[in-house]
């Protein structure tokens, strides 16, 4: 018996033509790997980014709001003003005591019903809008000034203790800040 030393040929074999289409080369690979970390890596900046502006803003607005509550915890600048448009630092409380004066609480809030006082006041501590709501702990009386915070604001709240006619007191400072602002109630 006799072996032949022809290779063994057949249809599939016959036909085949060498061509590089349809071929995975190691390079597309590469650059397709290299643009998906790229976009990955874009994105993830962009949206760490936007959650740190976020932050930074809040921790502004919380540290504007205890700035106004430990200023209106003191007399003010003058410490006996009676008339909001001498004043250079408002303060509530009376000079001998940390007691809330309720004439100053009442002059502050005559003078911030003005659009164009209130821009100032906000303007003179650095935000862009404010509401102070004062209420007695047994709930005898409640005073307010400034904007209340308009829906779905963003805002950052202080509450401290003082004392009023005798009594102890919440006052609640809101930072807020939105595009539009509502009157007091």
């Amino acid at each position: 018996m006799q072996f032949s030393k022809k290779p063994i040929q057949n249809a599939a074999t016959t036909n085949v033509r060498h061509t590089t289409k349809g071929q995975y080369f190691s390079f597309d690979a590469l650059m397709s790997a290299l643009i998906l970390v790229l976009a990955v890596s874009l994105l993830s900046a962009y949206w760490f980014g936007v959650q740190n502006n976020s932050l930074q803003q809040e921790s502004r607005m919380l540290s504007r709001a205890l700035s106004i509550s430990d200023s209106l915890l003191t007399s003010g600048s003058p410490p006996d003003w009676e008339d909001a448009d001498s004043v250079r630092s408002f303060g509530l409380a009376y000079e001998l005591n940390s007691s809330l004066s309720e004439e100053k609480i009442n002059e502050l809030t005559s003078y911030l019903s003005n659009d164009a006082n209130y821009a100032l006041f906000s303007s003179q501590l650095s935000v862009p809008n404010v509401f102070v709501n004062i209420t007695s702990l047994d709930n005898s009386f409640n005073y307010h000034f400034g904007r209340q915070p308009a829906e779905n604001a963003r805002q950052s709240i202080v509450t401290r203790v003082a004392q009023m006619h005798g009594t102890m007191a919440s006052m609640r400072i809101s930072v807020w800040s939105s595009a539009t602002a509502t009157q007091p109630s």
